[in-house]
């Protein structure tokens, strides 16, 4: 399983508010999904804020594993995702 981190601002619903937040990435059988977590507000990385996520992409959309359906949250980490597979 490979890992790598990402650093990416997450908007507030409702709130007007952008958060930067960074957190680990899993990829899970060869990029089929992954699991965002230890998500954690800044750069401080000692707390992780928010549950663990497991996105993917649908016909260029980052979505939940589960439901399918796109977040603020799930576009944020996959946008981060992609930049980090264009450097590499």
């Amino acid at each position: 399983m490979r890992h790598y981190k990402i650093a990416f601002d997450y908007r507030l619903e409702n709130a007007g508010v952008v958060v930067p937040v960074t957190a680990t990435v899993e990829i899970y059988r060869s990029g089929i999904y992954y699991v965002v977590k230890d998500i954690s507000v800044g750069a401080s990385q000692q707390k992780s804020v928010l549950s663990d996520i497991a996105i993917r992409k649908i016909d260029g959309k980052w979505v939940h594993r589960d439901s399918g359906k796109a977040t603020p949250l799930s576009l944020a980490a996959g946008k981060a995702i992609d930049e980090e597979h264009r450097k590499q």
